[in-house]
């Protein structure tokens, strides 16, 4: 036997000769004989309590293989439940394959005793070990309610819910500054609107949930929430879930929330909602509101959103492709058909892809100096079957023999105020410099985060303003369309 063990074997205080050795483990100093596990495995049956989850932690770190059984067995008989967490938790890494059924059937049974009120942590606590080493029991889903009366909120950039709301049919809906509220009976409605980034569903008597986890888990367990997913979709089978909490709390306090629900959610559905944060289905969303309730909205992704599917590619600055399509929208009534078109500083190419979705153009180039978006552009432009020329270069040193109808782009922009003066020059030499490329009466289309800029430099090099449109008060940005 080593002399870590040694210790273990002859302290009276073997919980912290235990805590010792996994210190050990963590630096790499210790390396077990086969005759060190033998005596670990006999060490499951210690009588305090805490030593008996020392020694499981061990196993697990050790990665200990003949294991499995030994601690299928302590945990069977084991009578403390926060050390039955500890041996699930240590059988991750070991092979389980012939006890797997066996723990199946310790979950399903757990699942269906009831808890009292001082078990619940533990409770969750075993259940979510059971699930990250078994996976979780559910199923997958196949949507099939298009055609239910449904009440949403598509979400939108800040403050565009307009936009959305004048491309929907329906009358019933109601403009929020996070997007647009509605009551709808055929999703086919929405499929083609290209200027919301979520959709949403409300549950029916769900819209206020106290700011308490176990009350809100257990009014979610039982209220529409089942129904509403049985009549959407043709399995009636358990759900993978996250939660996804929306609000003014700080880290600590909103993980305590989100394990709490969480675990009081699985045990009130008797397991039919299981927590699986990294493969789900059903996205549960509390949104904070101004009376300390909470907003109750859900995401399916059983729907598939086919919508920005050729935005496989992406850098740092991109646009979101909901931001370039709103910004299309607004300067709907500039933009004519089969006209050339000239993306400056076109990034991954997503707003000449909107423009070409919108109304088609032929032909467009995308400029831009850095390469792999140029690249980037060409990937998506591909998938979203765009025709465009992509041209890695800086736009101040582009030529081209023939003169363009319309410039569009997202300005630039940079929250570095060391780059201020940069960036204002780009705006500078952006205007003057587009007027050697543009025809008489083009139209310049910017969504900028300068505005100052943009009306400084476009009046001094002599573009007339049709429009200027707020997007975003707290981002100060804006649509501008400008004319030669």
């Amino acid at each position: 036997m080593t002399e870590y063990l040694k210790k273990v074997a002859s302290d009276d205080n073997s919980r912290e000769s235990l805590i010792e050795l996994k210190n050990c483990i963590k630096r790499g100093e210790y390396f077990p004989t086969s005759e060190d596990i033998d005596y670990l495995l006999k060490l499951l049956s210690l009588e305090d309590a805490k030593s008996r989850k020392n020694v499981a932690q061990i196993l697990g770190m050790l990665k200990v293989q003949r294991a499995a059984s030994p601690l299928y067995e302590a945990l069977e008989k084991e009578n403390v439940e926060y050390v039955k967490s500890a041996y699930i938790i240590a059988l991750k890494d070991i092979d389980i394959s012939r006890i797997r059924e066996s723990l199946k059937k310790l979950r399903e049974s757990l699942i269906n005793t009831g808890v009292s009120d001082e078990n619940k942590k533990h409770y969750n606590d075993q259940i979510s070990a059971y699930n990250e080493i078994l996976g979780a029991n559910v199923g997958r889903h196949t949507f099939c309610g298009k055609e239910v009366l449904s009440e949403i909120i598509l979400i939108t950039p800040y403050g565009l819910g307009n936009v959305t709301a004048e491309a929907m049919i329906t009358n019933f809906k109601r403009v929020l500054s996070i997007g647009v509220c509605a009551r709808i009976s055929n999703l086919d409605e929405i499929e083609k609107i290209r200027t919301y980034k979520e959709l949403l569903f409300f549950v029916p008597n769900m819209k206020k949930l106290p700011n308490d986890p176990y009350k809100a888990a257990e009014i979610v367990a039982g209220g529409e929430l089942k129904s509403f997913l049985c009549m959407r979709h043709k399995e009636n089978t358990p759900w993978a879930f996250r939660l996804n909490l929306v609000g003014n709390f700080d880290d600590k306090k909103k993980s305590l929330f989100i394990k709490r629900f969480c675990g009081e959610l699985e045990r009130h559905s008797n397991g039919y909602f299981v927590n699986q944060p990294s493969d789900y289905e059903l996205e549960i969303r509390l949104l904070e509101n101004k009376e300390g309730s909470f907003t109750t909205m859900v995401k399916l992704s059983t729907i598939r959103d086919k919508r920005f599917e050729y935005r496989k590619e992406t850098v740092a600055a991109s646009i979101r492709p909901e931001l370039a399509a709103n910004v299309i929208s607004i300067a709907a009534d500039y933009l004519r058909s089969n006209i050339q078109v000239l993306d400056p500083f076109c990034g991954v190419g997503t707003m000449l892809i909107e423009r070409y979705k919108y109304r088609k153009a032929s032909p467009m180039y995308g400029v831009d100096t850095f390469g792999e978006a140029i690249e980037k552009a060409k990937i998506n432009s591909t998938k979203a079957e765009v025709e465009a020329y992509y041209i890695n270069k800086d736009y101040f040193d582009f030529k081209h023999d023939y003169s363009f109808d319309e410039i569009i782009t997202n300005m630039p922009f940079s929250l570095d105020s060391e780059d201020y003066k940069k960036i204002e020059d780009i705006y500078k030499r952006f205007f003057d410099y587009s007027r050697k490329l543009l025809k008489r009466g083009s139209y310049v289309i910017i969504y900028s985060r300068n505005p100052d800029f943009a009306r400084k430099y476009s009046e001094k090099y002599g573009y007339y303003t049709h429009k200027e449109v707020l997007v975003s008060a707290r981002e100060n940005s804006y649509v501008f369309i400008f004319q030669k």
